[in-house]
C-alpha cells in the first residue's frame, strides 16, 4: 500500500526552509531508521496510544511514496529504540526494547531484512541487551559501542559468519552514537561533563585516535540520532529538537541548519543524496507524528562515474568544483578504490614531496588554489579546499587534475562530493 500525502494538517514555523513530504503510514516516536539504495526504512516506535508497535515501512525518495513491509518478527508486542544499519544490500536491526515504560524489556535480538524478498531472518544475539545502541557499519561489519560500570565495550558483528567478537577497555566517557564517514572513517560521539565530542575509532588496532572539538551547542550529549552527507554529520536532539546541528569532519567546525516546521522529540533524521529528511517524533502540541519534513542542502553536489582501468596505464582525474562563486571557498572530497588506482598528489597541491608526508603534518597548504585538508591514500580518501581565483574553463567551473596509475585490469568507480 502506498502512503497517503497527509492524514493530518499541521501549522508550524512558516519561515522554515524545510518542506513537508509524504507522511509515514504510522505515527512513530523512538523508531529506528536506515537508508539502503536510495530508500529510507523506518522500524517500530511508539504510537499515539503510548504503545510500541512492530510496523515497518519504506520511503522511495525518487517516487515520493511510502510502502508497508513485513512487520518486525521478534517475539514482542512492539519494538522501540532499536538501531538499524545497512550492510551488503541488507538491513540489520539491533536490540531495542518492547516499550518505553519503566518495566520495559531490553532486547538483544538481531534480525536481518532482505528487501528483495521482504523477509526477516534471525541472527546471532547481541552480547548484551541494549536500547538505542551506538552502532555503525564499517568494512562489512557492524561495530556496537557500549559502556557500563566504568568499562567500555566494542562488540563487532560479522554478518558473513553470523558471529560476534569483542573487546573491553576502561571507559573515559560514554559513547552516545557512532557514524561512518565516506565509508572509511569510523567516528564515535562521546559524552563528557562539559558537553560531547567526536573521536575516531581505529578498527585495525582497536584503539581511539584524536579527539575533535567539543560541541558548543546546549545539550550536546542528547544528540543521538544522525546521518552523514558529504563529510558532515547532521544530528538532532532526543528532546524537543527544533533544528539539526552538524559537525564538518573536514573543517572540524560545528554549525546548525534552519528550524523545522515542528519542534519534536524522539525523531529520526536520514539523508538520500543531498536531501535531509526529518521523520516522525513527538510534539507537545500534536502528539506522536507521522509527519516528514525535507531539506535539500544547497550548493552540494555528488558526482559518481565508472572508468575502465588497465594495469600500468596513466590517467588523470579532474577535480571539479562547479561554478564556484568568486571569493567563495569550497570543499572537494575524492573517493577512489586504492586497490584499483594509485594516486600521487602533485606538488601544486602541497609543499611536501608526497601525499603520505602531507597527511601526517599540520601544514598542508596548497600553492595553486587547492589546499589538501585530509589525505588517506591507503583508504582512497582525499579532501581538498578549493580557493577562489582558480583556473577556470569556458563554463566558469573551477578545476584541476590529479594523475593516477592503474593497478589492475578492472572497472573502477570514482565518487566526488563538492560543497561550497
Amino acid at each position: 500500500m502506498v502512503g497517503e500525502e497527509s492524514r493530518r494538517l499541521y501549522t508550524g514555523n512558516l519561515a522554515s526552509e524545510w518542506a513537508y513530504k509524504p507522511s509515514m503510514r504510522k505515527e512513530r516516536s523512538g523508531h529506528a531508521s536506515a537508508v539502503l539504495d536510495g530508500k529510507i526504512y523506518v522500524l517500530g516506535g511508539v504510537g499515539n496510544d503510548g504503545k510500541a508497535h512492530k510496523g515497518f515501512e519504506v520511503y522511495d525518495a525518487a517516487a515520493g511514496t511510502w510502502t508497508e513491509l513485513a512487520e518486525y518478527p521478534g517475539n514482542v508486542s512492539g519494538i522501540v529504540g532499536a538501531s538499524m544499519v545497512a550492510m551488503r544490500d541488507r538491513l540489520y536491526a539491533f536490540g531495542g526494547a518492547d516499550s518505553q515504560t519503566g518495566d520495559a524489556k531490553l532486547l538483544k535480538d538481531v534480525f536481518r531484512y532482505n528487501p528483495q524478498g521482504d523477509e526477516w531472518t534471525k541472527m546471532a544475539d547481541m552480547p548484551v541487551a541494549t536500547v538505542n545502541a551506538a552502532v555503525a557499519a564499517y568494512g562489512g561489519k557492524a561495530y556496537c559501542f557500549g559502556e557500563a560500570g566504568g568499562v567500555e565495550s566494542v562488540d563487532v558483528f560479522d554478518p558473513a559468519s553470523d558471529e560476534w567478537t569483542g573487546s573491553t577497555k576502561t571507559a573515559s566517557s560514554g559513547v552516545v552514537q557512532a557514524y561512518t564517514v565516506d565509508g572509511n572513517k569510523l567516528l564515535v560521539f562521546r559524552e563528557v561533563v562539559d558537553g560531547a565530542y567526536f573521536q575516531e575509532y581505529l578498527p585495525d588496532s582497536d584503539t581511539y585516535g584524536e579527539k575533535f572539538p567539543i560541541c558548543p551547542f546546549e545539550g550536546a550529549e542528547l544528540h543521538d540520532a544522525g546521518t552523514v552527507v558529504n563529510g558532515k554529520i547532521h544530528m538532532v536532539r532526543r528532546d524537543a529538537a527544533d533544528r539539526p546541528i552538524y559537525y564538518d569532519t573536514y573543517s572540524r567546525e560545528w554549525g546548525e541548519l534552519g528550524s523545522f516546521h515542528i519542534a519534536k522529540s524522539d525523531s529520526a533524521i536520514q539523508a538520500v543524496g543531498t536531501t535531509l529528511y526529518s521523520l516522525g517524533g513527538r510534539s507537545g502540541g500534536f502528539g506522536v507524528l507521522e509527519v516528514v519534513e525535507g531539506l535539500t542542502l544547497e550548493n552540494t553536489q555528488i558526482m559518481e562515474s565508472q572508468m575502465d582501468v588497465s594495469r600500468g596505464e596513466a590517467y588523470e582525474i579532474q577535480l571539479v568544483a562547479g561554478n564556484l562563486p568568486v571569493g567563495k571557498d569550497g570543499v572537494v572530497t575524492l573517493l577512489i578504490n586504492p586497490e584499483h588506482l594509485g594516486l600521487e598528489i602533485p606538488t601544486s597541491f602541497t609543499a611536501y614531496e608526497s601525499a603520505g608526508e602531507a597527511a601526517g603534518t599540520g601544514d598542508e597548504s596548497g600553492t595553486e588554489g587547492f589546499e589538501l585538508l585530509d589525505c588517506q591514500p591507503q583508504k582512497g580518501r582525499f579532501v581538498f579546499r578549493v580557493k577562489g581565483g582558480l583556473e577556470r574553463g569556458s563554463t566558469g567551473q573551477a578545476y584541476d587534475s590529479i594523475p593516477v596509475t592503474g593497478l589492475k585490469n578492472t572497472k573502477s568507480r570514482i565518487k566526488m562530493y563538492v560543497e561550497y
